[in-house]
């Protein structure tokens, strides 16, 4: 990581099993500092996409200055509505970021603090290929 912001992630869990499953599947973990196509934008409960090559941090700080966050997905309503956003593809930062815990898949939070309450992980995934420790749409 470069740069001089800060991420606190609050409330981690997230045991791949353990929460609930969201449908259709679309999650993967990606290193943080990879850039990729965009990210998405979540302000005041509705869902954007923001298009560039961006890495995972910018792409917060980003959100942050456009009065957000990267978004957050607790509930499988949140799922539906984001992946029925104009724009959305794969490639797309979300708000998910593993801060510690047992490898592939423990430690997940989002940056909110909100509760990790279920997954939409891809099969296979999450599998730590690399120090993959941000969320992406896949």
């Amino acid at each position: 990581y470069k740069g001089n912001a800060s991420i606190h992630v609050i409330g981690c869990g997230g045991v791949k099993g353990k929460k609930g499953k969201f449908t259709p599947v679309g999650w993967n973990d990606l290193n943080g500092n990879r850039s990729i196509g965009g990210y998405i934008l979540e302000k005041g409960g509705t869902f954007q996409v923001i298009m560039g090559r961006i890495n995972w941090f910018d792409a917060q700080n980003d959100a942050v200055a456009k009065g957000g966050h990267l978004a957050t997905i607790t509930s499988q309503g949140e799922w539906t509505r984001c992946r029925a956003t104009p724009g959305y593809s794969r490639n797309l930062w979300l708000g998910g970021v593993q801060s510690g815990g047992p490898e592939p898949a423990g430690g997940w939070g989002w940056v909110t603090g909100e509760a990790w309450t279920g997954d939409a992980w891809s099969k296979g995934e999450p599998n730590n290929a690399g120090g993959e420790n941000h969320l992406v749409t896949w």
